[in-house]
């Protein structure tokens, strides 16, 4: 039987790591969890740090234009995101499913709850026919929510080759990821790894002008979502063409839909 394994990280705050402190919603987050999967694994920076991977949760000066996350520049800018889920899919057999999610509770309420964790986990894999599965952000105050607005325009230019459909490809959400172990899984997890070491589109610093529009930098999250598009683009792996369908309204999985505006397909080539 295939198993289920979450991995959570928290920042510990404090003389630490100065990153905001979650110990508190970690310990939540894992009590509330631990019925709902098979095993559950947690890091923190110090446990990082002690691994050999001090890049992945290098503290800067400043969060600049990722300012959005109070305390991003403290852990890395979130670089240690596909590195913790690659280090659990290691231990893992292929077909298992690895979940990601953020552990503030306080701030997102909605996160600790685990009603019908399983079986959403597994049909959201089964529905976007693929091994990894994202959200796509919820719509907000710009439309639509897309990579113009919330990537560094430098990394649109480098990552996503200045392509029109990378500048209008809606961003996802990574604040909850589900992999089933596989070759291509672990190539799209690999692809992020790399992008998150890349000092200039990793951290919160401008590098040339910015696309009109621009709000914020989401970090880690934006390069995902641009190697996700550039892979739709590229045909890369067969992964589905309107991927991602589905948004959660307010973050709770048990509120998917996927009736969703997809006019950024205008965008690929024809």
């Amino acid at each position: 039987m295939k198993k289920m394994n979450l991995v959570l990280f928290y920042s510990e705050g404090g003389d630490k790591d100065n990153g905001l402190p979650l110990t508190t919603e970690k310990d939540i987050m894992f009590e509330s969890a631990k019925n709902a999967v098979d095993n559950i694994s947690v890091y923190n920076p110090t446990i990082l740090k002690n691994m050999g991977y001090e890049y992945h949760v290098k503290e800067r000066e400043k969060a600049g234009l990722a300012s959005c996350n109070p305390g991003v520049q403290s852990i890395g800018f979130f670089a240690w995101k596909p590195l913790i889920m690659l280090l659990e899919l290691e231990k893992m057999n292929d077909g298992d499913i690895l979940v990601y999610r953020d552990v503030n509770c306080t701030k997102i309420e909605v996160y600790k709850n685990y009603d019908n964790f399983r079986e959403n986990v597994e049909g959201f894999i089964n529905y976007v026919n693929f091994d990894f599965f994202v959200s796509r952000c919820h719509e907000g105050w710009v439309e639509p929510f897309s990579h113009k607005f919330f990537c560094k325009t430098n990394t649109i230019r480098e990552l996503g080759e200045n392509h029109p459909f990378s500048y209008n490809y809606p961003m996802i959400w990574a604040g909850f990821i589900c992999v089933r172990k596989s070759d291509i899984s672990i190539k799209l997890l690999k692809d992020w790894l790399h992008a998150c070491e890349n000092e200039e589109w990793i951290n919160g610093e401008q590098y040339g002008e910015l696309q009109d529009g621009f709000v914020w930098s989401c970090s880690e999250q934006s390069l995902l979502s641009l190697i996700i598009s550039n892979w739709i683009r590229k045909r890369v792996h067969n992964i589905p063409i309107n991927y991602p369908q589905v948004v959660f309204a307010e973050r709770d999985l048990n509120r998917g839909y996927s009736n969703i505006d997809m006019r950024y397909l205008e965008y690929l080539h024809p």
